[in-house]
C-alpha cells in the first residue's frame, strides 16, 4: 500500500454537500476522548514523575549510568516492537490494546521500588549489584514491548472518536490533559521525596499507575473502523516499508526523529543541567529545584498542547506549523546553553519553558498531521512511533557519552534541529 493509495482514504462525507465548519466544532465522542485522556494523565503522572528523576535518583543509589541505561532497552525494545504491535492488536478493541499495553509501565515502577528498596537494605538479593541491573534491563525491555501495543491503540482511539476536521481539537485536548502529568508527577514527586523518601515516592507512583490501569479498563467502547483489514505481519511491514519512501513521508520522518530526541532531552538531558546549576548542593535541594522546573515546564506544555490542536484544524499550511514548532525547540537549544554556562536557577525555568513549548508543540503537531495526511491508518501511527523511538535512542545515547561534557551534547542536539528544520521546509501536506 503505497501513499497513492493511502491518498485514496477520503475524509468524512467526501462527495456530499459538507459543513466544515460544523464538522471542526463537533464535539460528538469528545467526552470518550477526555476520558481516556484522564486515565492517561494518571498513568504517565506516576510513570513520568518517575522516570524524569529516575536517572538522577539512581545515580544518587550508587547505581552509576543504570537510569540511562535501562532507558535505552525499553526504547529499543519499543522500537524493535513496533514493527509487530499493529499485527499483535489487529484483533483487539482499542480498550484491550490499552488495557494491556499498560502493564509494562506498572511493572518499570514495581523494580523502581524494588531498586531503591535495595539501596537502602543490603541483604539477600539486594547484595548483588547485577542482578539489579538485570531485572532494570528485563522491565525495560518488557515495557518497551508492552508500550507500541498501547500507543497504537490510543492514537486508533482517538482517530475513530474525530472526524478529519476536529482531529487536531481532540488531539489538542488529549496532549493539553495528558501534559498536565508533568505537573502532577513533579508536584508529587517535590512533597514525597521531602516529606518521607525515595522508597515511598516509588510506591505511591506504582499505585496511581494501577489505578489508572483500572480506569482504561472501565473506558467507553469505540467501535473499531473498517479501514484496517487483517493482514500479516510482512504485509504491515511492507505497507510501513511503502510509507517511509513514499512521496510526503521521507521529509516528514527528521520531524518525527527529533520529537525523539526532545523526549530524551526530557528523560536526561534537563536533569543533568539543572543539576549542574544547583552544584554544590545536597541531594534533597537538587531533587526538589528539578521537580520545581518541571512543574513549570508542565504547566506551560499543557497550555500549548490545547492551542496547537485547535489551530492546527484551521491553519492548513501545516509544513508553516512544523518550523514554528521547530523554532521554539531551537530556543530550548540556546536556553539550555546559556543555563549551562551562566549556572543561574533563573535560566533554569527559561529553559523549561522553551522545552515544555517545543515538546507540546511538536508532539501534538506530529499526532495530527499522521492522522490527517495519512488517512489514520495503524501503520502511519507505527511509522511515527518506529521514528520517535529511534530518536529517544539517539538522544539517550549522546546524553551518555557527553555525561561530562554536557556542551558537546546541547551542540550536536543543535545540529540535528537545524538539520530537521531544512528537510522539513520541503513538506507537503495534503490540504482537505
Amino acid at each position: 500500500m503505497g501513499e497513492k493509495e493511502l491518498d485514496n482514504v477520503k475524509p468524512l462525507l467526501e462527495g456530499e454537500e459538507v459543513d466544515k465548519e460544523k464538522l471542526r466544532n463537533s464535539n460528538e465522542n469528545l467526552s470518550k476522548v477526555i476520558y481516556i485522556s484522564t486515565a492517561f494523565f494518571f498513568l504517565f503522572s506516576a510513570y513520568n514523575g518517575a522516570q524524569s528523576l529516575m536517572s538522577e535518583i539512581y545515580e544518587q543509589l550508587g547505581y552509576k549510568q543504570l537510569g540511562r541505561q535501562s532507558l535505552i532497552a525499553l526504547y529499543g525494545a519499543f522500537l524493535i516492537n513496533n514493527l509487530f504491535a499493529a499485527n499483535i492488536i489487529q484483533d483487539w478493541s482499542y480498550k484491550k490494546g490499552m488495557f494491556i499495553g499498560s502493564f509494562g509501565y506498572i511493572v518499570s515502577l514495581v523494580i523502581g521500588l524494588l531498586t531503591t528498596w535495595c539501596a537502602n537494605d543490603q541483604t539477600g538479593i539486594c547484595t548483588s549489584e547485577p542482578f539489579i541491573y538485570f531485572i532494570n534491563f528485563l522491565s525495560s525491555g518488557l515495557n518497551g514491548f508492552c508500550a507500541p501495543i498501547l500507543w497504537l491503540s490510543l492514537n486508533k482511539y482517538i482517530t475513530t472518536c474525530s472526524n478529519e476536521y476536529n482531529r487536531g481539537k481532540f488531539f489538542g485536548y488529549f496532549w493539553g490533559i495528558m501534559n498536565f502529568n508533568m505537573i502532577v508527577g513533579n508536584i508529587i514527586a517535590l512533597y514525597v521525596i521531602h516529606a518521607f523518601s525515595q522508597l515511598v515516592f516509588y510506591m505511591v507512583m506504582s499505585s496511581l499507575a494501577c489505578a489508572a490501569t483500572v480506569m482504561i479498563l472501565f473506558a467507553p467502547h469505540v467501535e473499531k473502523t473498517g479501514v484496517d483489514k487483517p493482514k500479516t505481519v510482512k504485509q504491515k511491514v511492507q505497507d510501513m516499508k511503502a510509507l517511509v519512501f513514499g512521496d510526503r513521508m521521507p521529509s516528514f520522518i527528521p520531524y518525527i526523529i527529533l520529537s525523539g530526541i526532545v523526549v530524551a532531552e526530557y528523560i536526561g538531558f534537563e536533569s543533568q543541567v539543572l543539576t549542574h546549576i544547583m552544584q554544590g548542593k545536597d541531594h534533597k535541594e537538587i531533587n526538589e529545584y528539578t521537580a520545581a522546573v518541571f512543574i513549570f515546564q508542565g504547566i506551560i506544555a499543557v497550555i500549548i498542547g490545547f492551542l496547537t490542536g485547535k489551530i492546527a484544524d484551521k491553519v492548513t499550511n501545516r509544513t508553516l506549523l512544523l518550523n514554528s514548532a521547530l523554532l521554539f525547540v531551537v530556543f530550548a537549544a540556546l536556553a539550555s546553553m546559556l543555563a549551562y554556562f551562566l549556572a543561574n536557577i533563573a535560566m533554569g525555568y527559561v529553559m523549561g519553558f522553551f522545552w515544555g513549548f517545543g515538546y507540546s508543540a511538536i508532539h501534538t503537531l506530529g499526532a495530527v498531521v499522521i492522522s490527517k495526511d495519512y488517512g489514520g491508518l495503524i501503520e502511519s501511527f507505527a511509522v511515527m512511533q518506529f521514528f520517535t523511538e529511534i530518536g529517544v535512542i539517539i538522544g539517550l545515547f549522546v546524553s551518555i557519552v557527553f555525561a561530562q561534557q554536557i556542551i558537546g551534547s546541547i551542540i550536536i542536539i543543535y545540529i540535528c534541529i537545524v538539520i530537521t528544520q531544512v528537510i522539513t521546509r520541503a513538506y507537503q501536506s495534503k490540504v482537505l
